[in-house]
């Protein structure tokens, strides 16, 4: 497993539902879909927030993005939950608390990373508590065994009239294809060196509304909706790789999640955010592939 360790404080901004600050957010069920941004001017991906939980004074939380979104937004400074002109929360990487990234998946060559976060329960007030302790984490599940099927994908990027990165959207899809890349590259980092990775991946064509092969909700997005979940009967059944803007016949791609990708990305969350509870704490987990919560998720994707 590679891990890449940075000790830094999280900061903690959160906007209030109501004004004049009556009550807070109440998450819904894309809340869990989240901005992934650094320190490199004009970039950001998408992120899914897989584990979460509360444990004494721990408040710990694991995100499933890609490793080329990291390589490419520079030093993690925010994972955003809610539109960026809009916050409904933002948790903020300063100096002096715990960052972990677990990248590169099972076999070391995957574009696929956990993000895991801790901070301090104490430090919230009851806006941000209220809002955070009403998240349920996806569940992540191998892919089906063949195409076709019809996901949803749900990121901050470009698409069509949105031209900037920070809108969350969401898009239905029909996967066509599954392939291997084998020391393949369809990105760059920061500096514009080219990735190169090894995986398992699926494919699908976007269709216009008047091409007869259109499914309701079909879209297309791209310039930041790299890490976006591809959700089916909503569980984490792959991630956006590289995308297209909505222009009919243009494909996308994505990393498949197989059983063994599936299986590293639960054992890597759950180890992170799984210390045994106090009595009488809520706490949210994710072990095996399977969200055990106390609070059930009320809608899916």
């Amino acid at each position: 497993m590679n891990q890449k360790i940075a000790n830094c404080s999280l900061a903690l901004t959160w906007a209030l539902g109501l004004a004049g600050g009556a009550a807070a957010n109440t998450p819904s069920s894309v809340d869990g879909v989240v901005r992934v941004e650094g320190t490199k001017p004009g970039t950001g991906g998408t992120g899914t927030l897989i584990g979460i939980s509360q444990a004494g004074d721990d408040l710990r939380l694991a995100v499933l993005s890609a490793d080329h979104t990291l390589q490419r937004v520079g030093a993690l400074t925010t994972i955003g939950f809610g539109d960026a002109s809009a916050p409904k929360l933002d948790l903020s990487a300063a100096s002096a608390a715990n960052v972990k990234i677990f990248d590169k998946g099972p076999d070391g060559t995957e574009d696929m990373a956990v993000i895991g976060l801790t901070f301090r329960w104490s430090d919230l007030s009851s806006s941000p508590q209220t809002y955070l302790s009403g998240l349920a984490p996806f569940a992540v599940v191998a892919a089906p065994s063949n195409p076709p099927f019809t996901f949803l994908a749900t990121g901050f990027g470009k698409s069509g009239p949105v031209t900037s990165y920070g809108t969350q959207q969401q898009f239905a899809n029909v996967a066509n294809t599954y392939f291997t890349l084998t020391a393949g590259s369809y990105t760059s980092d920061a500096n514009g060196n080219p990735l190169v990775y090894t995986q398992q991946m699926l494919g699908w064509t976007y269709n216009a509304p008047d091409s007869g092969d259109w499914v309701p909700g079909e879209g297309a997005g791209y310039g930041g909706y790299s890490g976006s979940p591809l959700v089916l009967s909503g569980s984490v059944v792959g991630i956006q790789s590289s995308g297209s803007d909505v222009v009919d016949g243009q494909t996308s791609i994505g990393l498949r999640m197989t059983d063994a990708y599936a299986n590293w990305v639960n054992a890597t969350a759950s180890a992170y955010v799984s210390p045994v509870p106090e009595p009488g704490e809520w706490t949210l987990m994710l072990t095996g592939g399977l969200c055990m919560a106390r609070r059930a998720r009320r809608a899916q994707l």
